[in-house]
C-alpha cells in the first residue's frame, strides 16, 4: 500500500522539499528534460547511487568524535527525525520489513564546523574484516564518484567569469540548506544507509555527507538548477557544492556583455566533457568553462535598481522548484563578495583571505605546533594534510606561497605511503619548519592583502637570460648585455638548472635594478625545466629551487609579476654572453647590488 506509513513514497513524501512537478515543468519548459531526465524520477521515488543490498547485516561500532559528544549525536537525530529525514527509531524487525532481510550501518563520526556545530559523519568507507559474520566492503567501495561528473566553478574560473562583466556589476550570494540532505535516496538504497545509535535503529532516506559520489549527486541537482536560472536569462550563476553566486548587470550593459557570450558560444567545441567527476566545455583556446554560453542575459521582471534582475526574480524560481536557501547566511547585492573561502572584488578586479579563514589557518598552525611540541618535535600527518590545503587554497590570494609547500608535501608523501602509519608520529626536517614559519608569518600580516587578478599584458622589455655550465649566465636587455662567469671552482660542474635559474635572478635584479617595479615584466628563457619550475613554485633539485625562491622574494618586493616565455636557443640574444662572447660595439648593463647567496657563484662580470 503506497499510503502505509512505512511505505517509500510516504516516507519520501513527508520530508521532501523540492517539487518533482515543479522540477519537471521547468526543465521542460527549457528544453532540459532529456539533459536531466534522471532529476524528476529521482524526486519522485528517491535517486540510486549503486549501493548493493547487503548478504549479511553488520552494525558498526561509532568513532571516539561521535561517543564522547553523545549528547550532539542525540540532538543530531532529533532534528533529523523532526525534519522526516530518519525513519525511526525502530527496532531490528522493524528495519528489515523497511529495508529487506539485511543490512550494513557506517560509523558514526562528528566534524566541527566554523560555527561550532557539528557536521554529522556516517564513515561509509569503514571496511570491516572479511569474516563469514561481515560483508566485505565498505558502503564506498562498492560506489563510482566517477560515474557523476557535475561542475565546479573555482577560484579560476570565478575570476573569469568576473572579468566578462563590467566594473558595475553585482553578486548575490546564497546558501542551500542542508544541501546534500535535500536528495532522496532510492529505497533499494536504504539498507546501506542505517543509522544505529544506543541499540536503536534509523533509516537515512536521503543523501548522506561522507558517500564517495555525494558531490557529484548533489552536483547533478545543483547544474539543472543553474541551467534553469541561465535559460531565463537571470543571472551569470556560479557554485561550489552549497555556495551559490548570481551576478547581474545594468540593464545598459545587457548588449555588451551579451555579444561576449556569444563570441564565446562560437568558440566552444562541441558538447561538456569530463574528467574524473568534473564536467567542463572547452573552447578552441584549449581553456575549461563551467558553461557553454548559450543563453543571453535578460531583463527580467524585478529588475531593479538600473540592473536586469533583483533578488524577488531567483526567489521567484527558487520557489517554482522548492530549492531552499539559508536567508540568514544571504550576502546582499553588492561589488564585493565571498565565495568559497576568498573576498572578490568586481570592480576594482581583487582577491583577498577573510579575516575568518587566516584567524583559522592561524589556528591550524598553533595547533600543529602544539602538537610538535608535545610529541618532541614530530608531527602527524592528518594535521599537516589540513594545513597543506589550506594553505593551497590561501596561495589565490599569496601566490609567493606556491614557493613554500615544498616541505608540507614532502612530509605528505613520506607518511602516507602506509596507510598503517597514517598516525604515526614523525619528524618533518627543516624544509617543513622553514614553510610553517612561512605560513605563520603570512598569514599574521594585518595590512589584507588584496591581490589583482586582472591579467594585465606583460611588458616585453626584451629581456633574454640565459646559462651555461661551461662558462656563466649571459643577460640580454634592450640591447644591452652582461656576462657573468662562473667561479673557476663552479665551471664544469654546476647544474645547468642552477645557473639557468642564477640567470633568472640576476635578470630580475637587473629589471629591478634598471627602475621595472609595479607591473608585469615579460622574461624570455629556453630552460624548460625553470620555466615549469617557476610556474608551479618548485624544483625537484634544492640548488636551483633555492635560488628560485630568491626571485619570487625580489618579485614580490618590487611588485613584478614575472612571466616567461620560451624561446628556442637560436632565437636567444642571451645566449652568447652566457658563453662568454661579448659583442664590443653594444653598451653594458648595470651590475645590481648582490648578496654572499647570489655573488659567490660568479667572478667579475663585463
Amino acid at each position: 500500500d503506497s499510503d502505509a506509513p512505512w511505505s517509500p513514497q510516504t516516507l519520501l513524501r513527508r520530508a521532501r522539499r523540492l517539487d518533482p512537478e515543479g522540477w519537471s515543468r521547468a526543465l521542460r519548459n527549457h528544453g532540459l528534460l532529456g539533459q536531466y531526465h534522471q532529476i524528476v524520477p529521482a524526486l519522485r521515488e528517491g535517486i540510486s547511487i549503486g549501493i548493493q543490498p547487503p548478504i549479511r547485516t553488520y552494525i558498526a561500532a561509532h568513532h571516539l568524535s561521535a561517543t564522547s559528544n553523545a549528547a550532539e549525536v542525540e540532538r543530531i537525530i532529533a532534528k533529523e527525525l523532526e525534519l522526516g529525514r530518519y525513519s525511526g527509531p525502530h527496532e531490528i524487525d522493524e528495519v528489515r520489513r523497511i529495508v529487506g532481510p539485511h543490512f550494513q550501518t557506517s560509523p558514526l563520526g562528528l566534524r566541527p564546523k566554523p560555527n561550532g556545530k557539528f557536521r554529522p559523519i556516517q564513515d561509509f568507507s569503514h571496511d570491516p574484516k572479511p569474516n563469514r559474520d561481515t560483508p566485505d566492503t565498505s558502503i564506498n567501495a562498492q560506489l563510482h564518484p566517477d560515474e557523476w561528473p557535475t561542475t565546479w566553478n573555482s577560484f579560476r574560473d570565478m575570476c573569469a567569469a568576473i572579468l566578462r562583466h563590467p566594473r558595475t556589476a553585482q553578486a548575490f550570494v546564497r546558501d542551500v540548506v542542508s544541501a546534500f540532505r535535500q536528495i532522496p535516496m532510492h529505497p533499494s538504497q536504504w539498507a546501506g544507509t542505517v543509522v544505529e545509535w544506543n541499540g536503536a535503529f534509523y533509516v537515512d532516506l536521503f543523501l548522506a555527507f561522507g558517500l564517495g559520489p555525494a558531490c557529484g549527486v548533489y552536483g547533478l541537482f545543483a547544474d539543472a538548477f543553474a541551467d534553469i536560472v541561465r535559460a531565463e536569462g537571470l543571472a551569470t550563476t556560479a557554485h561550489w557544492v552549497d555556495d551559490n553566486v548570481f551576478i547581474r548587470v545594468l540593464q545598459r550593459d545587457l548588449p555588451r556583455v551579451n555579444i561576449k557570450r556569444k563570441l564565446l558560444l562560437k568558440t566552444i567545441t562541441g558538447g561538456p566533457q569530463r574528467r574524473g567527476g568534473r564536467l567542463f566545455w572547452t573552447s578552441t583556446d584549449g581553456v575549461e568553462h563551467t558553461e557553454d554560453y548559450a543563453q543571453p542575459l535578460k531583463s527580467q521582471p524585478g529588475a531593479e535598481d538600473g540592473y536586469n534582475c533583483s533578488l524577488a526574480d531567483i526567489d521567484r524560481i527558487s520557489a517554482q522548484l522548492g530549492w531552499p536557501w539559508e536567508p540568514e547566511k544571504d550576502s546582499p547585492w553588492s561589488t564585493t563578495f565571498k565565495y568559497a573561502g576568498i573576498v572578490y572584488n568586481i570592480a576594482t578586479r581583487e582577491v583577498a583571505l577573510p579575516e575568518s579563514k587566516r584567524e583559522k589557518y592561524l589556528a591550524t598552525i598553533a595547533e600543529t605546533r602544539e602538537q610538535a611540541a608535545a610529541q618532541g618535535g614530530r608531527h602527524q600527518l592528518p594535521v599537516i594534510e589540513k594545513l597543506h590545503g589550506q594553505c593551497q587554497w590561501a596561495r589565490n590570494v599569496y601566490t609567493e606561497g606556491k614557493w613554500h609547500l615544498a616541505g608540507l608535501q614532502a612530509f605528505i608523501k613520506t607518511a602516507s605511503q602506509d596507510r598503517k602509519l597514517r598516525h604515526q608520529w614523525r619528524h618533518g626536517g627543516k624544509k617543513l619548519a622553514d614553510d610553517i614559519d612561512r605560513w605563520e608569518r603570512t598569514f599574521r600580516c594585518q595590512d589584507n592583502t588584496w591581490r589583482s587578478f586582472d591579467p594585465a599584458t606583460p611588458v616585453d622589455i626584451d629581456c633574454y637570460c640565459g646559462g651555461s655550465t661551461s662558462f656563466g649566465v649571459g643577460l640580454s636587455i634592450q640591447g644591452r648585455e652582461r656576462a657573468y662567469p662562473l667561479r673557476d671552482d663552479a665551471v664544469g660542474i654546476t647544474d645547468i638548472k642552477t645557473v639557468e635559474a642564477l640567470a633568472l635572478e640576476l635578470a630580475v635584479r637587473t629589471a629591478i635594478e634598471l627602475g621595472y617595479s609595479d607591473r608585469p615584466l615579460l622574461v624570455h628563457t629556453d630552460n624548460t625545466a625553470v620555466l615549469g619550475a617557476f610556474k608551479k613554485g618548485r624544483m625537484a633539485a634544492a640548488g636551483p629551487d633555492e635560488v628560485l625562491r630568491r626571485v619570487a622574494v625580489h618579485e614580490t618586493r618590487a611588485r613584478l609579476t614575472i612571466h616567461l616565455r620560451w624561446v628556442d636557443t637560436k632565437s636567444q640574444r642571451a645566449d652568447p654572453p652566457s658563453r662568454g662572447l661579448i659583442s664590443s660595439n653594444l653598451p653594458r648593463l648595470p651590475i645590481p647590488s648582490m648578496d654572499a647567496e647570489l655573488g659567490q657563484w660568479f667572478r667579475p662580470s663585463w
